[in-house]
């Protein structure tokens, strides 16, 4: 998650456990790609229903995240322009599919609880992030010195962190209202509306579920970047800088991306019950817009 980790001279220990921790993740995440890949196969009707909108943009998040963490870790150990680029332009893709796909995902539920300026206002929002997520992966292709790209990539990080947040924080909003209504809808809507309603609590569930991990990933973030400056200036200060500092430092920037994976997770797990529920109704016809 962040851009200027090797400001801090990390011990080799902690580099090699940095690089095992990405190196696992992204794995786990091909693992996670493969396995909903063959869920999904099994479940789906046919290879149209496989490649929809949503299945593709949950694949290609998948894709993107597995790849920041396979070049975050050899980026991690010995960073280069070219690694630093490759890392942070899978990340702006990660943002993007996560954005997109949550946003497609509950909107039907956004539609229910907020009014057509708010949502007007949060779309707005949601387009002018998208663009700003590809600054940080770009600021390492300009001729600058290296305090500069830093600079550059600590206000488009920030400015996305505000983003991302403010969206999920509207999504978080919908999804709670959604998860307390009870079963209102379902009285209320007829026919196809009625049985579209009963897939909501399960959006609702996990969009949240995922909301919350994004949020957990910002707060890491901004933890590991306040702590971060401080260092900056101890060093200018002195030759050492604090242990604890240095390893609660670490600490958050390895929790970011820990909770940058249990987005993804979340939004598998939402996908696979949303298919579930659809196979234990028989009624796959009417429910593909849903899953």
């Amino acid at each position: 998650m962040a851009a200027n980790e090797t400001a801090i001279d990390f011990s080799l220990d902690q580099q090699l456990l940095a690089t095992t921790v990405y190196g696992f993740l992204g794995a786990l995440t091909t693992l996670m790609l493969i396995i909903l890949t063959g869920f999904l196969f099994y479940h789906l009707e046919s290879s149209k229903a496989l490649l929809g909108r949503k299945n593709l943009m949950l694949f290609l998040l998948l894709v993107s995240q597995a790849s920041h963490f396979i070049i975050a870790a050899v980026d991690t150990r010995d960073r280069t322009r070219a690694t630093a680029f490759a890392r942070y332009l899978f990340l702006a893709f990660t943002e993007l599919f996560y954005l997109w796909l949550s946003w497609i995902r509950a909107y039907d539920i956004v539609g229910l609880y907020a009014s057509k300026a708010m949502t007007s206002v949060a779309y707005g929002v949601l387009l002018c992030n998208m663009g700003v997520c590809f600054v940080v992966p770009i600021a390492w292709l300009l001729p600058l010195e290296d305090a500069m790209v830093s600079l550059v990539v600590n206000i488009a990080t920030a400015i996305v962190g505000l983003g991302i947040c403010m969206i999920d924080v509207f999504l978080m909003y919908a999804c709670l209202k959604q998860l307390f209504q009870k079963t209102v809808e379902v009285v209320e809507f007829k026919g196809e509306e009625a049985r579209a309603a009963k897939y909501y609590p399960i959006i609702a569930k996990y969009g949240l579920a995922a909301s919350c991990c994004s949020f957990a990933a910002l707060l890491f973030y901004v933890g590991f970047t306040v702590l971060d400056v401080t260092n900056r200036k101890e060093l200018e200060s002195s030759s050492a800088v604090p242990l604890v500092n240095t390893h609660l430092t670490y600490f958050f920037l390895v929790a970011a991306n820990v909770s940058l994976f249990f987005v993804a997770f979340s939004l598998v797990s939402q996908k696979v019950k949303l298919v579930q529920a659809a196979t234990s109704t028989h009624h796959h016809h009417h429910h593909r817009n849903h899953i």
